[in-house]
């Protein structure tokens, strides 16, 4: 036993070594992938599908576009498989003289498809492909300099989602039925694209030849990997794989052996310095005989996402749970969106909840317009108007953050902060409108979506025009509870405005049943701590446990008053082994873990407060290395300290404090 003691001291004192690497890592673009499978079928309403929707990363449904009025078709089909792999697109265009049909999808990343992959850095594309004329169609129709496949990404033109006007073009693939001594120089063979600078003809000069026959029943499976333009002089570049088994024969393309630095754009101005983000599979015949069919499967794009990481503060924080509505307005698909999806920490969309009133909410700021800060983006938009003349309005938002699994998340039973920004949208200074002592605006915490606050709330900021109080007309008030429903209003002094920005900051203990309140409006600041509530203003709710929906909202008297104002920025964060929940990691909390050492079963976990910061049940090494990898963080990681820590304690003192850890394991096994 005493061996294993030594061993998670040395373990702890050798993790505080790291940690200042470890916080000074800097934050990387998340990887994204986005597939095409059509696991979905045939839909107008799934994603996965032909022509699906939006979401996932796609911008929208697959798009087609026809040419020369050829007999075309496709669907969804699972009864010849791609090397096994279920559903299918199944091609087919043909019955007309130099008839054309092209198919393709938009993976590029921007603020409507921020699960897309970004253009710019390197990124890779791959499909399976399999063309599925019969031999004998293939041998006798697919003959001519015009009978073609072709693949490749292209700006669309003139409002089309898709396009094949091939100088648009940056990566190009391409099989033709027959060789011409100007433009193709094999027939029935694969062939890349290969562009320089100042030139983009198409000509012999620029074709590849891959050595990889085309054959039907054959599956391709092919690989671009795209390189943007460095600036707006240079040149896009990219890398082909073609790898297929026809017969007994072995077919391994690979650009790179012959051109390491890449195989040329077509198009210099594809997108910006990056590509179009539409991988686009067409056919095209030359007699009313032909029919061009293939198959294709597995589209799967592989990059980094064009949203930037969450900014990350110094020391290893819990996953922040944010709303800063960068998704803009969906109820299907995206989790930061009005109403969105539950995610990402958040156990619920966003419910509206509403009696007697009007409502349109929506997400705003596309642009920059109207945005709340200069900088902030996209914000939810509240209005509710009031639609009946004998009875009161209320109206509000709220979003669960309490979840089973705080795995992308906040384990909410221990201390955490809330931060949001509201700015008021009404003209509270007319004599007509904010005036009466059920005119409100608040903010609060209770166990459900609800109209308004509640005995069952948690804590509540609000501001009412007529309060009991003279002194508080039209000022924030923060409640102060009693543990069982009833509370007073503590004043803040600081006055609502007419395009008034104001920026919360609750701080909320579990183990106490209180929180600290911080408010700004960019000139004032009222806190909690400094103004008799050292201690913590008390949950207004008798519960023990935390409801985790947070509610915006709104309150009127008279008919067809409006209240609205803007959300933005709520963002809820904790650190990792702050036991006391207090925003520090430091003597205070390594007591605690030393003090409940051991604790904790199945049928009874142990709670963050005693140190069970992995949510494993029990109180152990993995929560000890916890605190130590965070040790020394203080006020939330942002505060004095200047990089949010307050540097990491000497070994020696840090060993002396872990050292109660190890007396007190041994006392408590005598």
């Amino acid at each position: 036993m005493k061996k294993r003691i030594c061993c998670h001291i040395l373990i702890l004192t050798g993790l505080l070594a790291v940690v200042g690497v470890w916080a000074a890592a800097p934050a990387l673009a998340d990887p994204v992938t986005v597939a095409a499978n059509f696991t979905d079928g045939n839909s107008e309403a799934l994603v996965d599908a032909w022509h699906g929707v939006a979401g996932l990363g796609w911008a929208g449904p697959w798009g087609e576009f026809s040419y020369n009025g050829p007999v075309f078709t496709a669907t969804v089909d699972n009864a010849n498989p791609l090397d096994g792999g279920g559903n299918y697109l199944d091609y087919s265009c043909g019955s007309t003289d130099t008839g054309r049909a092209v198919v393709g999808r938009t993976y590029k990343c921007d603020e409507d498809n921020p699960l897309g992959v970004d253009v710019v850095p390197e990124h890779t594309v791959s499909w399976k492909f399999r063309i599925d004329e019969t031999q004998v169609d293939f041998d006798a129709n697919f003959t001519d300099g015009v009978d073609f496949y072709m693949m490749h990404d292209i700006v669309p033109l003139f409002g089309r989602q898709v396009n094949f006007s091939g100088n648009q073009a940056s990566w190009i693939i391409s099989a033709w039925g027959a060789a011409d001594l100007d433009y193709i120089p094999v027939a029935r063979e694969w062939l890349a694209y290969n562009g320089d600078p100042g030139n983009s003809d198409w000509d012999i000069a620029h074709q590849v030849q891959t050595g990889v026959p085309l054959v039907p029943d054959v599956v391709y499976d092919m690989t671009v990997t795209n390189r943007a333009r460095a600036s707006e002089t240079s040149w896009g570049r990219y890398d082909l794989t073609i790898d297929a088994t026809i017969g007994v024969t072995e077919y391994n393309y690979d650009s790179t052996t012959i051109y390491p630095d890449g195989l040329g754009w077509r198009n210099t101005e594809a997108s910006a310095y990056g590509l179009a983000g539409i991988p686009d599979f067409s056919a095209r015949c030359s007699d009313t005989v032909d029919v061009r069919q293939f198959s294709l499967d597995a589209l799967t794009i592989t990059g980094e996402s064009c949203v930037p990481p969450l900014p990350v503060k110094p020391g290893p924080f819990m996953s922040p749970v944010v709303a800063r509505f960068t998704d803009g307005n969906d109820d299907t698909t995206y989790v930061d969106a009005y109403h969105g999806i539950a995610g990402n920490g958040w156990d619920s969309a966003w419910v509206d909840t509403t009696s007697h009133a009007t409502t349109t909410h929506q997400v705003l700021g596309d642009g920059g317009v109207g945005e709340i800060k200069t900088g902030s983006g996209r914000y939810l938009s509240f209005s509710a108007t009031h639609d009946e003349t004998t009875s009161v309005m209320n109206a509000t938002v709220s979003r669960d953050y309490v979840t089973e699994d705080p795995d992308p998340g906040i384990n909410w039973t221990g201390g955490h902060r809330i931060q949001f920004t509201m700015r008021i949208d009404e003209n509270v200074d007319s004599e007509f409108l904010f005036t009466d002592a059920d005119d409100k605006y608040l903010a609060f915490q209770s166990p459900s979506a609800q109209n308004g606050s509640s005995p069952a709330c948690i804590w509540q900021a609000a501001v009412v025009a007529i309060a009991p109080d003279p002194l508080m007309d039209g000022k924030w008030l923060f409640s102060d509870g009693s543990n069982d429903g009833s509370y007073v209003d503590v004043n803040t002094g600081i006055d609502i405005a007419t395009d008034g920005v104001y920026d919360f900051t609750i701080i909320i203990d579990p183990t106490t049943l209180t929180y600290d309140a911080i408010i700004t409006d960019g000139t004032t600041t009222w806190n909690s701590t400094e103004n008799g509530f050292a201690d913590g203003l008390g949950w207004r709710t008798s519960a023990t446990t935390l409801g985790g929906y947070l509610g915006f909202g709104g309150r009127a008297n008279s008919f067809e008053d409006t209240r609205a104002f803007s959300l933005d920025d709520l963002v809820i964060t904790q650190v990792p082994g702050d036991a006391d929940g207090d925003g520090d990691v430091d003597a205070d909390d390594l007591q605690r873990l030393a003090q409940n050492w051991g604790a904790g079963t199945v049928e009874e976990p142990a709670t963050w407060a005693e140190g069970n910061f992995d949510d494993d049940h029990f109180v152990g090494p993995k929560d000890a290395a916890i605190l130590a990898a965070a040790w020394g963080t203080v006020n939330w990681g942002d505060g004095a300290g200047g990089e949010g820590a307050a540097g990491v304690p000497e070994p020696s003192a840090i060993v002396l404090l872990l050292g109660a850890i190890a007396s007190l394991m041994g006392w408590r096994r005598r």
